[in-house]
Formats: structure tokens, sequence, C-alpha cells
């Protein structure tokens, strides 16, 4: 299915999501740029640039 990354009977724990607490947050950077609070404003713009190109 894919490529193992650690040796086989290696046990890890692999969080598909970050714990860090939102107050901490100032900024989200993508592909696309830097959203900064409001994020739903920030995130659609970002997305509505992107579809301009």
């Amino acid at each position: 299915m894919g490529v193992a990354v650690a040796p086989e009977g290696i046990k890890v724990a692999n969080p598909a999501f970050d714990v860090t607490p939102n107050r901490y947050v100032t900024a989200i950077i993508t592909e696309r740029g830097v959203a900064r609070a409001p994020y739903t404003e920030s995130l659609q713009k970002l997305l509505e640039a992107e579809k301009l190109q």
C-alpha cells in the first residue's frame, strides 16, 4: 500500500491532527498563502484568488 518509513515492529503514534490550542495560532500557512484571523474570511479569499489565476 505505502512505503515503510520505520523498521518493522516499531511502535509509533502519528495523530492526523494538530493539537495546538487555538489561542496560540496566529496564522495558517498554506501553499496558496498565509491566512490570518478571521480565518473563515481569509481562507475563502485565498481560495477565490486561486480560482482567478
